[in-house]
């Protein structure tokens, strides 16, 4: 694979594999996660954290509906709906997804989304693939640089892979992960 080729889904795949043969559900894997690597819509850089947002939200939520909708309707005595009650339940799982997010790195600059979610993707096939994550691995490295250029972002221009460490290890803990 040239420096400064894109490099394809199968250069990839081999990257990701080690060289060994390449199973039937890596490329479809790569291929429907490509278009979601490869966006490069930006929220607003002066906004917080949508993941943040989204758990406040979810907080606040559960809090007002439970102090204070569903004892109104105890209040007045009637029933209290089906559906706040599902509401609830649902925030009760919800939450923890979403703190999933919410992400902090130990050092130096926030991490990027769309560099996590190329990590995600190529730490879940790793994983299966080899058994175990390995976010060490200068390989694995290799394939989410290789990855990450391929969905369309420019390559690392002083060639360190080592960053994609950072963005793996913090995939580690992720339940698709974790299960391999």
């Amino acid at each position: 694979m040239k420096a400064d080729a894109k490099p394809t889904l199968e250069e990839v795949a081999s990257l990701l594999c080690k060289g060994k043969p390449v199973p039937d559900w890596v490329l479809p894997r790569l291929r429907k996660r490509a278009e979601l690597v490869g966006d490069k819509t930006k929220l607003d850089p002066t906004d917080d954290d949508i993941d943040r947002k989204l758990l406040e939200s979810a907080d606040q939520l559960e809090k007002w509906l439970g102090r204070y909708t569903m004892r109104v309707y105890e209040l007045v005595g009637e029933e209290i709906p089906d559906c706040i009650e599902k509401v609830l339940s649902g925030l009760e799982e919800l939450t923890p997804l979403i703190a999933e997010g919410v992400r902090i790195p130990k050092r130096g600059r926030p991490l990027d989304d769309s560099r996590h979610l190329c990590a995600a993707v190529c730490m879940e096939i790793w994983s299966e693939f080899h058994h175990k994550p390995q976010p060490h691995s200068p390989k694995l490295w290799e394939a989410c640089e290789a990855y990450w250029v391929h969905c369309g972002h420019p390559a690392n221009p002083k060639g360190h892979i080592k960053n994609w460490e950072d963005y793996l290890r913090q995939n580690i803990d992720h339940p698709l992960i974790a299960s391999k």
